[in-house]
């Protein structure tokens, strides 16, 4: 007990640490992204971090299977190289004694991962979202703050000097405008936004205005006076908006027969068993020579993990275009490096026993 307390002592720390900088490197990416929408004027800043919140599930299904996998990686290295594990295989710790003792939280990780795969991201999903409809759908009017120029995905430019807290009513309108081969500007006393109940198109309703139209080389300029003017509000991104199937509860996914929502559920899946064998893939992968020091096998361990999880999306797309069956799938993938997980355990015995029948 000793002994196992102080491996996963090791284990969690490091594990801990690599999954904190992964998750501020994704997280970070992620956060750029919605920037870029939120200074095109798609999204407000505070809606961020909420969809960064909702979304967190799925980034930690990813991240944590790895940084367990580097966490085995970096603290039983640098046991290594410290001579600690000569140690404690001098006191019988051996190879698979060691994979036994670090079997307990390369379950629990899998337990973790397949609740956040399969219950929590969709979750997540629904309501990032739905979140992102809201957002996506909103009018200028909405995206407008008073005593502010704000300038549309159009190019337009529209001004209030004053706004009602639902943002359906102003005062102190302009907008200006280039209307096919003329500019138009409009100013107005007063307006409140409408929806068409059948269409649920949005149109302003101004009141006591002017309407102004040039048209560039003419020395005239058009006015016309108005006591009521309405025109149709810009239309909304809804080419943005997608019905991921990431959304769709586990549930249905088990009961659909539509190969992509098949190959989605395969995917959630695969996620639980991808975190445990990658841990017995890391035991033997992290004993190293200590004049060589702990990173000589981080490379090609990172290599291993890397082609494991592009062979798991490699079937997940072909089982959405029906190129393979649903069954045995990313299963078969799974076998193969469970198989190799198992070969690098016994890689010792195994060339020992090739040796010596090789020598009679």
């Amino acid at each position: 007990m000793i002994i196992y307390r102080y491996l996963s002592s090791q284990l969690l720390m490091t594990t801990l640490g690599v999954a904190f900088i992964l998750s501020l490197i994704i997280i970070s990416g992620r956060f750029l992204g919605y920037m870029a929408e939120a200074a095109e004027g798609l999204i407000e800043g505070k809606a961020i971090f909420l969809v960064l919140f909702y979304r967190l599930p799925e980034f930690l299904g990813l991240i944590l299977p790895l940084s367990l996998f580097l966490g085995v990686l970096l603290a039983y290295g640098r046991m290594y190289v410290e001579y600690e594990m000569i140690v404690l295989k001098a006191c019988g710790l051996g190879q698979r004694r060691l994979v036994v003792l670090t079997l307990f939280p390369a379950i629990c990780m899998a337990i973790l991962v397949a609740y956040l795969s399969l219950v929590l991201t969709p979750q997540g999903y629904q309501k990032s979202n739905a979140l992102l409809v809201q957002q996506y759908t909103r009018s200028a009017l909405e995206l407008l703050t008073p005593g502010n120029f704000l300038t549309t995905k159009k190019g337009d430019v529209v001004y209030a000097q004053s706004l009602n807290a639902n943002k359906t009513e102003l005062s102190g309108f302009f907008t200006s405008s280039k209307n096919k081969a003329q500019f138009v500007t409009i100013v107005a006393e007063s307006g409140k936004r409408t929806i068409d109940q059948e269409s649920g198109e949005q149109y302003m309703e101004l009141f006591n205005g002017h309407r102004y139209e040039l048209s560039p080389g003419a020395s005239e300029l058009n006015q016309i006076a108005f006591e009521s003017y309405r025109y149709k509000l810009e239309s909304p991104e809804t080419n943005r908006i997608r019905n991921r199937i990431q959304s769709t509860d586990s549930q249905l996914l088990v009961a659909s027969t539509n190969t992509e929502e098949q190959a989605e559920l395969q995917w959630r899946l695969a996620l639980a068993p991808l975190a445990f064998i990658i841990v017995l893939l890391a035991v033997p992968l992290s004993k190293v020579n200590p004049r060589q020091g702990r990173f000589l096998k981080l490379i090609p361990a990172v290599v291993i993990y890397l082609t494991y999880v592009s062979l798991l999306l490699v079937v997940k797309g072909a089982i959405a275009d029906g190129n393979i069956a649903v069954y045995p799938g990313v299963w078969l993938v799974h076998s193969v490096f469970f198989i190799l997980a198992l070969v690098l355990i016994e890689w010792e015995r195994i060339s020992l026993l090739f040796f010596n029948r090789r020598i009679s």
